[in-house]
């Protein structure tokens, strides 16, 4: 009786994923890559493109910046400054250069960090709601969606070893993808906060996110849309509050 069963055929295993055309076709097919993603999270290649291309750009960086005429610059726009004494203003102008020398040394370090923060954050807001998936998909997501903000970098690092100066408002917002790239960041902080944060780059990597959580999580895209942007909202109102506060301190002065 056994002989004339015919067993079921096995479906075909997805290949072994491509990091590469993955990074392609993120670009350029993204439903169908964050969807193949989801299926087969990885992330080794495209995470070891970004500290690369970081630690790359913190070095150059850092060899044509004066930290201490930037940390000067930043200390010197507080309005706690003019109430501060030479030597005082000194020591943290020291300080402040020594942070930022170390930072952009440590660039490639702090991209990593906060790229397993934001997936962390996203991947505990879509469990709040019911969502499916694991951290090592919404790991795998975030680091893909994160290639638009890649090219933006890219692009910044470029313009910046292009100038013969580096300043504090060019380390700020080097590229003009956004309109708070017209507005002086010392003058009009509230004003730059917001315009800063609708920035074509990071405008695309929210698309990428709501695309590959979607796939993730199974929800709609619109649910997607709807968590990711609420925790941008916050963000943005956090940067805004904080602009906010540094125009009122402006006033008062």
């Amino acid at each position: 009786m056994s002989e004339g069963v015919v067993a079921a055929p096995t479906p075909p295993q997805e290949p072994k994923p491509n990091s590469f055309s993955r990074i392609v076709g993120v670009f350029f097919a993204p439903g169908e890559t964050f969807a193949s993603i989801a299926r087969r999270p990885d992330f080794l290649v495209p995470l070891a493109i970004i500290v690369i291309l970081g630690f790359i750009s913190g070095v150059l960086i850092a060899q044509k910046v004066d930290f201490k005429s930037v940390a000067r610059e930043t200390i010197e726009s507080s309005p706690r400054a003019a109430k501060l004494p030479p030597d005082i203003i000194q020591k943290q102008v020291n300080l402040t250069a020594g942070i930022m020398k170390v930072t952009a040394y440590g660039a490639a370090i702090f991209n990593a960090l906060a790229l397993v923060i934001l997936a962390a954050i996203l991947f505990a807001a879509f469990k709040i709601f019911g969502g499916e998936g694991d951290f090592l998909q919404a790991f795998s997501i975030t680091i893909y969606a994160w290639f638009p903000l890649l090219i933006k970098g890219i692009i910044a690092l470029i313009t910046l070893l292009a100038k013969k100066s580096i300043t504090l408002y060019s380390l700020q917002n080097p590229v003009a993808s956004n309109f708070g790239y017209f507005i002086n960041p010392n003058q009009h902080p509230m004003e730059f906060a917001f315009l800063s944060s609708f920035d074509i780059f990071s405008l695309w990597t929210i698309i990428l996110l709501i695309i590959g959580f979607a796939a993730m999580s199974r929800f709609s895209r619109a649910k997607s849309a709807a968590i990711i942007l609420s925790l941008w909202a916050i963000k943005v109102l956090f940067a805004v509050g904080a602009g906010a506060v540094r125009t009122l301190g402006m006033r008062a002065k």
